[in-house]
């Protein structure tokens, strides 16, 4: 996809630049399955900007003056009813709020133009005016109706006006429940899944915290839909493996007693192990690795502190159906176990930046560089990315690895 793309932000201090300061490019996004977060990576390297600094806007002047000479031309050959060139004229929706969403499902089209502004910025004139816009939601209405018309007199036109907010605020409180219902609905089949899959999650836990990469792929070769419910409830996923006793509470839950890696029988934990066993497969696919990326991206943003068990966990395991009981105070020391996470993780690094790039990977890492980060750094996000420089400088501007 073409995307004509206007930059107002400086890459200097990401504050606004005036419109003769603007820079345009043509982007070019060739992978078909690019979300928006991958759209943001590519114009913070094209324009040299702080990849979390900016928001895109979907230039509706544009689309206006194209719909509009696209209904000029069409009431040319043939007469239209006034309300077919009214909805031909008006511009297309554009939903920015989920970067996860791709780009054809957020409303956009090749050739569309962009102009990318400062995070949070406001037009001055909308602030004055006290316009009001219409922000579309998930379940596709308005979130706020604007008036058309002021200074109605009347009690009936008060009491509509307010039987109108009552009915929006039904519908809101409708849409919160459904929610709730869906993510509790969506923690159940991760906790099903693992139940089928994971005879012991203390060993899985184990294993993720010393290589979180390789127990993917091998979820990922060997139980693909087990990968895929993981991918679909990350946060909640990460929360379990980051937490000891969370992962002691429901290794209890799902299989009514105590962890096999703690029993210190190796032919217990060996057979624990056969799950995530298998042949190595093919290289994994655009899809399955970008998925695999941003659970990563995800790991490393909570920083591998599980913090303490609380309610609030234990709450969080209810809701998924199933009972919660007593677990045993964790033993040894406190903290070893992130101390033990954080130290593979060191390690991981340490071998990344032992590898020795090809002359290709050489130069896509120098180009890394230039957005201001150090080689090593640079280096690291890129092998941890699967070799792929967009990706690589999302990961460097939102959570760059520390050496």
């Amino acid at each position: 996809m073409r995307f004509t793309v206007t930059c107002l932000v400086s890459s200097v201090n990401s504050s606004l630049l005036s419109e003769a300061e603007a820079v345009t490019k043509e982007i070019v996004v060739a992978n078909p399955r690019a979300n928006v977060q991958s759209l943001r990576a590519i114009v913070a390297i094209q324009f040299r900007l702080n990849v979390v600094a900016f928001e895109f806007r979907f230039d509706r002047r544009q689309a206006a003056k194209s719909a509009a000479a696209a209904a000029a031309t069409e009431a040319t050959a043939e007469p239209v009813p006034a309300s077919s060139s009214a909805d031909s004229a008006a511009p297309p929706a554009v939903d920015f709020s989920d970067e996860r969403k791709l780009l054809m499902e957020c409303g956009l089209a090749d050739g569309d133009h962009l102009t990318v502004v400062p995070k949070n910025y406001r037009p001055s004139a909308d602030v004055a005016m006290g316009a009001e816009v219409a922000v579309t939601v998930a379940d596709g209405r308005a979130a706020k109706k604007p008036r058309t018309e002021e200074g109605e007199e009347g009690g009936e036109g008060e009491l509509g006006d307010g039987d109108e907010e009552e009915s929006l605020r039904e519908e809101d409180s409708d849409s919160d429940s459904d929610a709730d219902s869906a993510e509790h609905a969506a923690q159940n089949d991760l906790f099903e899944a693992l139940r089928d899959v994971v005879p012991d999650l203390t060993v899985l836990r184990n294993e993720f915290l010393a290589n979180p990469q390789a127990v993917m792929e091998r979820i990922e070769r060997n139980h693909a839909s087990l990968f895929q419910v993981i991918t679909q409830n990350q946060e909640t996923f990460i929360n379990l493996m980051n937490n000891e006793q969370l992962t002691k509470a429901a290794q209890s839950m799902l299989h009514g007693g105590p962890a096999l890696g703690g029993s210190g029988d190796s032919g217990d934990e060996e057979n624990s192990l056969e799950w995530s066993m298998g042949e190595e497969d093919e290289e994994m696919d655009e899809e399955t690795e970008a998925q695999m990326n941003a659970l990563f991206q995800n790991y490393i943003a909570s920083g591998g502190a599980g913090g303490d068990f609380d309610a609030a966990d234990l709450a969080a395991l209810e809701a998924s159906g199933m009972e919660v009981g007593d677990v045993d105070e964790a033993e040894g020391e406190e903290g070893g176990s992130a101390t033990a996470g954080g130290s593979a993780r060191k390690s991981e690094k340490d071998f990344l930046l032992s590898r020795v790039p090809s002359e290709e990977d050489e130069k896509k890492i120098q180009a890394l560089t230039e957005l201001g980060f150090t080689y090593e750094q640079c280096k690291v996000a890129f092998y941890m990315c699967h070799r792929s420089i967009d990706r690589a400088s999302n990961m460097l501007f939102e959570a760059p690895p520390e050496l």
